[in-house]
């Protein structure tokens, strides 16, 4: 890559990124997406005059979702749009159950979610000049930002009885060499300068001789 251009978007451009993850930071996304939409006012009405839908964890690369970004163009922006892209984007990004990673019909939820997020995002931004577009308290609640405390924890060690075992606080023979860094692991150790690999193969066929 020589150059990475990313514009300024225009007053009636509105881009949102999504990204859902195990953990909240420092994780690797199950799926994310960058949606964005221009709308126009005319005679009252919102009208959707260019979108790009990408998503991320949907396919083995990033995609864009075709077929439903260029279905919007031209309609107008209101809810109906929801139910109508959410059944584009399924075919859009085909999964089948044997797709790498596993949690299909989630990740295709989270696909969902997200554009129905990004229409409430919308809808808030475009509320301050158009009060027809504003959210109730219930829509408002999707926007807020989920946040909890770090997680703590606290072990109490009792002292056992002299003499038994049961309850005593013994420690892992090899715990100070992980806990310092110095523990040698399988990976750790070089390449001999002949060396052989060995690995199962299993049967295709149950309770087969081996010839």
């Amino acid at each position: 890559m020589i150059c990475l251009v990313v514009p300024f978007s225009k007053s009636n451009e509105y881009v949102k990124a999504y990204k859902q993850a195990k953990r909240k930071d420092d994780d690797i996304a199950i799926a994310n997406a960058c949606l964005r939409v221009e709308l126009e006012e005319k005679d009252g009405v919102v009208i959707v005059t260019d979108a790009t839908f990408a998503f991320g964890g949907m396919a083995p690369t990033s995609v864009i979702a075709k077929n439903s970004s260029e279905f919007v163009i031209g309609k107008e922006w209101n809810i109906s749009l929801v139910d109508e892209v959410s059944r584009l984007l399924i075919e859009d990004m085909p999964m089948s159950y044997s797709t790498p990673g596993g949690q299909v019909e989630y990740r295709k939820t989270l696909a969902l979610s997200f554009f129905t997020k990004f229409f409430l995002n919308v809808n808030h931004e475009i509320s301050s000049s158009i009060k027809s577009f504003a959210l109730d308290e219930r829509e408002l609640s999707v926007l807020e930002d989920i946040s909890r405390e770090i997680s703590k924890g606290q072990q109490i060690n009792q002292e056992a009885e002299k003499g038994a075992i049961v309850g005593e606080s013994v420690m892992h023979l090899s715990a100070l060499k992980q806990v310092t860094g110095e523990a040698l692991y399988i990976d750790d150790i070089p390449k001999q300068a002949i060396e052989y690999y060995a690995c199962f193969v299993p049967s295709t066929e149950a309770h087969a001789k081996i010839m």
